[in-house]
């Protein structure tokens, strides 16, 4: 059953001089545990720049209010997580840990 979707928006900054690619990895606990990541997106930035990375997550229908699911988001030199609420479905509240994620690119 369909659920309601929430945006997990993530700051990006290389704090390198040079240009840098690098995979920011989204895992979200609700989906199977196969290691894999739920979502990735390629991230290009020159030395100094900084950007946003939004990942748009499903949560169930089914889920019970007050249920709570983990996430984490992983760089090649930076990680970060935290925790989302489910809160109320009708009007799609989630309660999160963590306000941004912040990845370094080097």
């Amino acid at each position: 059953m369909q659920g309601s979707t929430f945006e997990a928006v993530v700051d990006v900054a290389n704090e390198g001089t040079n240009e840098a690619t690098q995979d920011i990895e989204f895992y979200w606990d609700q989906d199977d545990d196969d290691g894999d990541a739920d979502q990735t997106e390629e991230v290009t930035l020159e030395g100094g720049e900084k950007t946003q990375v939004t990942f748009e997550v499903d949560i169930d229908r089914d889920q019970d209010i007050g249920d709570t699911f983990d996430y984490y988001v992983t760089s090649e030199d930076d990680s970060d997580g935290g925790s989302v609420e489910v809160v109320d479905f009708e009007s799609a509240r989630y309660s999160a840990s963590a306000s941004s994620i912040r990845k370094r690119l080097r």
